[in-house]
């Protein structure tokens, strides 16, 4: 069968989408004609991208990513809408595919609009985390006809096979389909995936220029990889929570699935080999979950057949000194770490997390010993904390040291149990989505803090955090945005981008020659230029 996926990237971010490229992999192996559809650099809404935002709060660096190829169109809507409908037309697809966040919900959904106008016989169906929070409001739009509840590398195969072969397509497991009789088919989830028995990545249809992205001070041909799914933690300001509800059934094999470390080193053969890949972002929710006995073996056989630079993420209650070494030694770089916030009330009474100060402040101690480029994230915005609260966290931050900061303004998104209280306390409209075609800012109304003095705190948050306090009055003036504190800002951020490389927030790999390397992709790319040309010519 002809199968179209549709990835609604309207900002742009240049992370490989993992779930995409499994299901096109598993869909090509059973003999399936797949095409992707993917407009991340039509540059519809580049100017909302987070990392645009987050790089005007000094939380990142704004890279020059034009030498390496990542060049974005100025594309409306109206454009891509075009483009689209050619490619139905050129293809022909008997099912089209769309994936959504809550944040490309909305782009989404236009997007099948399209689908449907141009070749309504196609069969629409949706999949992603939007659809287990929000299924309701996905698979009543008119354009959906299905959509896919958990993981999707079971239910959607089965369901080109039974569509193909003539079978039942009502009852497939994790699928809610609407039926001939206008009524819709909500079947249970399919049991959780044995990792092992993933098939290795097929990137050949992705766009190149996913792969090239910045890591601390440099830029790497990237790709991401997870060896781990099932989250145990109960956050509320996280929509995990919907997925162990939806696993309940099979919470013990959905928490306990890691792929064994020889079947992981195989894939990260496989990519590095077939794609030239240069560096690895393990993108599990917590690599560290690991035993130390399993990291010693990832230790031994990632030296012996990989060798290159990773990034991984970890949770500070099962750092150890023992494993950090195994990871260093290996050719970990850097470890990303929700720290989230830095007072006590609202990490245990808001949050339910339950890490403490004394045990984040260890392993943060434990990584900086070892070289690590360490970076923390952390959540402000959220009930119940005010200025006094976000100041905590600006303490506690300031006695990690990480190398790096990520301050993310709390986002309410649906099957989160923090949004389901902001609603109860009157704080958020229950009808309100983060549409990602709007740029993300504070929502709530609450009355200890307004949303502009949450504004400014973001804005300023690294600089209170990073420098020292003989610079917070000048700090203090930026939080409001005048002239006079824009004067002032550019000051503060030379002196701020000089601390932080002072600190480590750059790391060169040994024996790595970022020289070579750019000639190289320019290489690439000027033989790509010219057999374009050439094709351009003969059509």
């Amino acid at each position: 069968m002809k199968f179209l996926m549709i990835y609604p990237n309207n900002t742009g971010s240049t992370r490989v989408p993992l779930g995409i490229v499994y299901l096109l992999t598993l869909l090509k192996k059973q003999g399936h004609d797949t095409r992707l559809f993917d407009m991340s650099f039509y540059g519809v809404d580049i100017d909302k991208n987070h990392f645009t935002q987050r790089a005007q709060n000094l939380n990142f660096r704004d890279v020059d990513l034009a030498p390496y190829g990542v060049i974005y169109r100025k594309s409306t809507m109206d454009e891509v809408k075009s483009n689209l409908s050619k490619q139905i037309e050129d293809f022909g697809p008997d099912v089209v595919g769309v994936s959504i966040l809550e944040d490309t919900s909305m782009v989404g959904l236009d997007l099948a609009d399209t689908v449907k106008k141009q070749y309504h016989r196609s069969i629409v169906i949706f999949g992603g985390v939007f659809c287990m929070t929000n299924p309701d409001a996905v698979i009543k739009h008119p354009a959906v006809d299905a959509i896919c509840i958990g993981e999707g590398e079971v239910a959607l195969p089965e369901f080109l096979h039974n569509l193909e072969s003539g079978r039942y397509i009502t009852k497939i497991q994790g699928l809610w389909i609407k039926t001939d009789n206008k009524t819709i088919a909500k079947n249970p989830v399919a049991p959780p995936l044995d990792l092992d028995k993933l098939p290795f990545l097929d990137l050949s249809s992705i766009d190149d220029r996913h792969f090239y992205a910045p890591m601390a001070g440099h830029v790497y041909k990237m790709a991401n990889i997870a060896s781990h799914r099932g989250c145990p933690r109960k956050c509320t300001y996280c929509n995990n929570q919907i997925f162990l509800n939806t696993y309940k059934e099979y919470i013990r094999k959905y928490l306990g699935r890691k792929m064994s470390i020889p079947r992981f080193i195989d894939n990260l053969v496989y990519l590095k080999e077939e794609y030239d890949i240069n560096l690895f972002q393990i993108v599990d929710d917590d690599f560290m979950l690991r035993s130390a006995e399993d990291l010693k073996h990832f230790n031994s056989l990632y030296k012996q057949r990989v060798g290159l630079p990773f990034w991984i993420q970890a949770e500070a209650n099962n750092v150890t000194e023992e494993k950090v070494y195994y990871l260093k030694d290996a050719g970990c770089i850097a470890i990303a770490m929700g720290v989230e916030t830095g007072n006590d009330f609202i990490r245990e009474k808001v949050y339910h997390r339950r890490t403490s100060k004394e045990t984040t402040l260890r392993a943060f101690e434990i990584m900086n010993n070892y070289g690590i480029r360490t970076s923390a994230n952390i959540i402000v915005g959220v009930p119940h904390e005010g200025r006094k609260e976000i100041f905590d966290s600006i303490d506690l931050i300031r006695k990690c040291q990480p190398k790096a900061l990520n301050v993310n303004v709390f986002a309410p998104f649906f099957g989160t149990k923090l949004r389901d209280y902001c609603v109860k306390k009157g704080y958020l409209d229950r009808n309100f989505f983060h549409d990602g075609r709007v740029p993300w800012k504070p929502v709530l109304d609450m009355p200890q803090i307004t949303k502009a003095q949450l504004e400014g705190l973001v804005r300023t948050f690294a600089l209170y955090a990073m420098l020292p306090k003989k610079y917070w009055p000048a700090i203090k003036k930026y939080e409001d945005v005048t002239q006079e504190s824009d004067v002032t800002f550019a000051g503060l951020q030379q002196l701020y981008w000089q601390t932080v490389k002072n600190r480590g927030m750059d790391y060169d790999v040994p024996g790595f020659d970022y020289d070579s390397f750019l000639k190289k992709r320019r290489a690439e790319l000027l033989k790509k230029h010219v057999k374009e040309k050439q094709i351009s010519i003969v059509a």
